[in-house]
């Protein structure tokens, strides 16, 4: 039997690709001494001023049923385009226009900060599968016999799968390096990955993304950048969203929504809800 193409796939799953809130927390709001930001530079063998000079911290809150399907946490290497976080230092085009950026997340490190009673799990679709290819997804297809990026439906039928445990970490890399010039290199494929549905009780976990310009030469120019003038201000566009996202501009308005902020959190934080069902 022919496979379903995977456009046709992706409206069989259930929901929405993703179902969170979220919100992003400034460093010095969580790590004021840098103490966790230390531990991860030496986990990952990355210079600090890399991980001191990354995103910000990414806190999601998943309730029951929430759940994100496989996806990857960077965007393929592009002559066309330039990286997200550095893209404040490239000249605008001809006619005034800023140039096409895209995510540049060399390594994800993911902490669990609570756990659900039941589901809420870490899938990795396709780990360790060396006959992936993103090309020949039809083919796998053919292998699993399903949707390896549904996860709400098939999420024990991915290669590796981690239980959610408070105060653990996984870290994995989004890149492989270039054994040419020993840097940053194309997608990790291995890394698609994504949350499953939690079944019963709330999930909250937060993503430390480490940034690094696939071009040498701009990332040392970031860094000094930074060092120079310190960290440039957030911008939303820097990070994707689905359709239908509600802003939530204070901490009032999201206990009134579908996203609940636990009762200490200050009033400069802003959630986004994700809720497409």
């Amino acid at each position: 039997m022919r496979p379903l193409p995977t456009n046709i796939l992706k409206k069989l799953r259930k929901g929405s690709d993703r179902k969170s809130c979220q919100t992003r927390l400034e460093h010095d709001l969580y790590d004021p001494e840098g103490m966790l930001r230390n531990r991860v530079a030496a986990l990952t063998g990355i210079q600090k001023e890399i991980v001191y000079s990354s995103e910000l911290l990414h806190v999601v809150q998943y309730n029951r049923s929430g759940h994100y399907h496989a996806h990857k946490d960077s965007q393929p290497l592009d002559n066309e385009s330039v990286c997200k976080h550095s893209d404040h230092l490239y000249p605008n085009s001809s006619d005034g226009q800023p140039p096409k950026s895209r995510l540049c997340r060399f390594m994800t490190v993911l902490y669990y900060l609570t756990e659900p009673e039941r589901g809420g799990q870490t899938a990795f679709p396709v780990a360790d599968n060396e006959t992936y290819t993103e090309e020949g997804i039809d083919h796998f297809y053919r292998i699993k016999h399903h949707d390896i990026y549904d996860l709400t439906n098939h999420c024990h039928d991915s290669n590796l799968v981690v239980e959610p445990r408070k105060g653990t970490a996984i870290m994995w890399y989004n890149h492989n390096l270039d054994d040419q010039n020993e840097w940053i290199g194309h997608i990790n494929q291995f890394s698609l990955h994504g949350g499953c549905e939690v079944i019963k009780g709330e999930k909250w976990i937060a993503n430390h993304w480490i940034n690094i310009d696939d071009n040498y030469d701009m990332q040392m120019a970031y860094l000094a950048d930074r060092i120079r003038n310190g960290s440039p201000p957030e911008d939303e566009s820097t990070h994707r969203r689905p359709t239908n996202d509600t802003n939530v501009s204070s901490i009032d308005d999201a206990r009134r929504s579908t996203c609940q902020l636990p009762q200490d959190w200050s009033n400069t934080a802003s959630m986004t809800s994700h809720d497409e069902l």
